[in-house]
């Protein structure tokens, strides 16, 4: 009777690690797919900071935030409907910060002349992560034409 004990906790085994290496896996598809998603919403904050400095002569400042794009350089929050859906519902209007695809609030940093704008990726820090690093924006070294 011991042999069939052992091959169930054996078969048990192999399902727990088959699981395991599944859940990893969706895991770092969703996180690839986040950071892709990022890199497209820091893109279009950039456009939008680049047509606010024109308009204004200065980025919004670190106490205006990047709310202050919101209305007029941004309409709604950049890149919330996802383009592979087959109905895409528009998200709820929300107000506050603008968030990344972690649901954490982009790090925005500015004097008025120039920028820093940060994502802190899946990690919980500005600096690496073991799971990834922030993917951080800087204004142009030239003012924008």
């Amino acid at each position: 009777m011991a042999k069939p004990v052992r091959s169930g906790i054996l078969a048990a085994a192999a399902i727990a690690i088959a699981l395991i290496v599944a859940i990893e896996s969706e895991r770092i598809s969703l996180n690839r797919a986040r950071d892709s998603r990022a890199r497209a919403q820091i893109a279009e904050l950039q456009e939008a900071l680049r047509r606010y400095y024109l308009d204004n002569g200065s980025y919004p400042t670190t106490d205006q935030g990047l709310e202050a794009l919101v209305g007029d350089y941004i309409k709604g929050r950049p890149s919330e409907i996802d383009p592979g859906m087959v109905f895409p519902r528009l998200p709820p209007p929300r107000s506050g910060p603008l968030l990344d695809p972690w649901r954490r609030p982009y790090s925005y940093e500015s004097d008025g002349q120039s920028y820093v704008l940060k994502s802190l990726g899946p990690g919980s820090l500005l600096r690496d992560s073991s799971e990834g690093a922030a993917l951080t924006a800087r204004s142009p070294e030239k003012a924008p034409d």
